[in-house]
């Protein structure tokens, strides 16, 4: 997807990739993209939601259609490679007459089996994020301005290209907007807690923000590899009912929660008395905001690992002023 609208102008532009092996590249890409989504969508949905958190939950029809045609564009090329491996002894078109070019069978012992493993050992990792293919990316723009220049060195890109360029640009721009308005409103519903008493180690904000306040509290992030110095690692209670709680609270030892911010209403915790932290996005639906939820201290302190008898489960504090803790002896 990445490299999709460049991609997309050798769909059908390249005379070798015409014909019966230029169309049946195409069908067999599309077939083996469409595969992999039907076979594991669970994986594209994770990868979606990072590349554009705000866009909600896209149909399937449309996945197919956006997967099919990334993977018919890249098996389509790999055809039009045949064409500039034509004289693998003599160097490629674009770096003819300059000093030290080295042939094209060099260059592909080069580059092609550190492409392979590394891109071997991307697509078996439980999950993927973009930035794991920046490594590969300046070889994958190599082959495209060899494909290219050697096919036609003249000629225009498609307008299609034109067309999916502007499409991710405006996604890429809305996305970055609507994900410093949340970044924005997490931070400004956090002071607000923090202003009427409580402390931080006290408040569950999110990924960065508390693991900000667990550098600023041990100097690291807890983890089990951390082997110097000895008992670095300090392993974490229970922290509650599956699914309460966000994903980095393990790492953040130091934050023993009485309160959580959410995007949407808790289902484990009551709302806190503090009032919505509200922001708008480019991207619909665009009122939204950040919910701060209440957690008894009763799960608080069995999360903590401390005993609390008598205490009621469904503890919370009617008024922010009485959310400060007692003093300490």
């Amino acid at each position: 997807m990445l490299v999709l609208p460049v991609l997309s102008a050798y769909l059908f532009k390249l005379r070798t990739s015409r014909g019966v092996v230029g169309y049946a590249a195409a069908l067999v890409g599309a077939a083996t993209g469409c595969g992999l989504l039907l076979l594991d969508p669970s994986a594209y949905n994770q990868t979606h939601a990072m590349a554009a958190p705000f866009l909600g939950d896209v149909p399937l029809a449309v996945r197919l259609v956006l997967v099919g045609s990334a993977f018919a564009c890249l098996f389509r090329f790999a055809a039009g490679l045949r064409s500039v491996l034509a004289d693998p002894d003599a160097p490629p078109a674009f770096l003819r007459g300059l000093p030290g070019a080295l042939p094209a069978r060099t260059l592909l012992l080069l580059f092609g089996p550190f492409t392979c493993a590394y891109m071997l050992l991307v697509v078996t990792r439980e999950s993927l994020w973009p930035r794991y293919i920046v490594p590969v990316l300046p070889i994958f723009l190599f082959f495209l301005i060899w494909v290219y220049i050697g096919d036609a060195p003249r000629r225009r890109l498609p307008i299609l290209s034109a067309v999916i360029v502007a499409v991710l640009a405006c996604e890429a721009v809305a996305n970055t907007h609507d994900l410093f308005a949340r970044q924005g409103a997490y931070a400004a519903a956090a002071n607000r807690v923090l202003a009427a008493g409580v402390p931080r180690s006290q408040l569950e904000g999110g990924f960065e923000l508390d693991g900000w306040a667990q550098l600023q509290s041990t100097g690291y992030v807890n983890d089990p590899n951390i082997l110097v110095p000895a008992g670095a690692y300090k392993p974490r209670n229970l922290s509650g009912p599956p699914g309460c709680h966000g994903w980095f609270l393990d790492w953040t030892p130091s934050i023993q929660p009485r309160f959580t911010l959410s995007d949407v209403p808790s289902s484990c915790y009551p709302p806190a008395p503090f009032p919505q932290q509200r922001y708008r996005s480019w991207c619909p639906p665009h009122d939204r905001a950040v919910f701060i939820s209440a957690i008894p201290a009763a799960v608080a302190a069995v999360a903590a690992g401390k005993p609390t008898p008598g205490a009621p489960p469904d503890e919370v504090p009617s008024n922010p002023a009485d959310l400060s803790p007692p003093a300490m002896p």
